[in-house]
């Protein structure tokens, strides 16, 4: 023991000003944020990951575009079908 030792105490009891003290509540607004936010990070990766071009071919049309383009068009194709099918009740 030839270095001085001292000991080192680390209150952990939240104060009145410390931002452990605010509670976080739960409510639909945050786990819709929440859901929100999970979705857009993993659409962005998979996009990023599916950069490669393909070949569309549709009847008689024929594209070259990257994956994530036909991933992204076909998601919004379906959005579209599902508004339009809920306006029409």
């Amino acid at each position: 023991m030839g270095r001085n030792s001292t000991n080192h105490q680390v209150d952990l009891e939240p104060g009145p000003g410390s931002c452990l003290s605010k509670s976080i509540k739960i409510t639909k607004q945050n786990i819709r944020t929440g859901l929100w936010v999970t979705l857009s990070v993993l659409l962005v990766v998979l996009l990023i990951q599916n950069s490669a071009n393909v070949t569309l071919k549709f009847l008689f049309l024929k594209a070259q575009m990257p994956l994530f383009a036909v991933i992204l068009l076909s998601a919004l194709f379906g959005a579209g079908i599902l508004w339009f099918a809920r306006r029409r009740r």
